[in-house]
């Protein structure tokens, strides 16, 4: 029997978008050891590498966003040394999502609009989707009888889906407030939007074409806390010219724009299986390089006698 192995660096094979199945997402591992021969200055002076940093400089994961339906695709790296950035910025945004999840959870005080349905849930589907069915009557009093359909839709479809009866509650909540006089200017859940990572702009310059530019990238990790789809990626490349490691913005070619926007779980996925192949790689390489402290120790102590 043979066997294909169609991506071995990748630790997350694949993940296809729920709302665009002609778009996939990859995450790939590029892990390299520290260098063992050292740098030679000037003067003739070998510079040995820290024999406790595992990693060398080098190291990345590469996020890919395939788009099918036009068969292009996106790219960015992220270096080693930010992940440690994105997975506490991550926490945070997990917290802010649960936090942003459970703000309407109780409709029980009746005199707090914070705390009813109608001002802290949002509407999945149709023309007011994103919306809580507060701000719907709020915006406009003209939409309640559209908000009484959906009502009516709802109501016949209460077991087909898991929340439902959560957004029947809110708009029978709303439109009872609002025939009753009651609806208030409160605040409305729109969530939070936040930046998770920023690369900014990363010139290529190891790879200057021959018309002398160099392949640009950057990658965005955002979350809107109170989408399905919390966590969105988007990643840009293109070429241009570069003073250093400098784009010149104004003269770049062959542009490409992607985002792929994903669910809790699969972006916890992601920060777990970096946060384990970094631990695979401590693992394997580790004691090596404690071995390797102790012989610069050794060099050290000959040197100074």
């Amino acid at each position: 029997m043979k066997y294909k192995i169609d991506h071995p660096r990748e630790i997350v094979h694949e993940f296809t978008s729920i709302a665009d199945s002609r778009k996939t997402y990859s995450l790939e591992q590029y892990l390299f050891k520290q260098r063992e021969d050292g740098e030679v200055s000037k003067d003739g002076i070998i510079h040995l590498p820290n024999p406790l940093e595992i990693f060398s400089d080098e190291s990345r994961f590469l996020v890919t966003i395939v788009d099918g339906a036009s068969s292009t695709f996106c790219n960015a790296n992220i270096p080693l040394a930010d992940f440690y950035e994105i997975e506490e910025e991550t926490r945070y945004a997990f917290d802010q999502i649960l936090k942003c999840r459970h703000k309407g959870n109780s409709n029980t005080n009746k005199d707090d609009p914070a705390g009813q349905v109608a001002y802290n849930v949002l509407i999945e589907f149709g023309k007011f989707k994103g919306k809580s069915p507060a701000q719907v009557l709020q915006e406009n009093p003209d939409n309640l009888a559209q908000l009484k359909n959906s009502e009516n839709w709802l109501a016949d479809r209460i077991g087909q889906y898991k929340n439902n009866q959560k957004q029947y509650d809110a708009i029978k909540n709303a439109i009872e407030l609002f025939e009753e006089g009651k609806l208030i200017g409160s605040p409305v859940l729109n969530g939070d939007i936040f930046l998770i990572y920023d690369s900014g702009f990363k010139s290529q310059v190891r790879q200057r074409g021959e018309d002398g530019r160099c392949p640009v990238y950057q990658i965005k990790i955002k979350c809107n806390t109170a989408k399905n789809y919390p966590i969105s990626i988007d990643i840009q490349n293109f070429y241009t010219f570069c003073n250093g490691i400098i784009p010149d913005l104004k003269k770049m070619i062959n542009h490409k724009e992607d985002t792929f926007n994903m669910d809790l779980k699969t972006w916890k996925k992601s920060v777990e299986a970096m946060r384990r192949t970094i631990h695979i790689c401590e693992q394997m390489w580790g004691s090596y390089e404690w071995s390797r402290m102790e012989k610069y120790i050794d060099i050290y102590k000959n040197n100074t006698k």
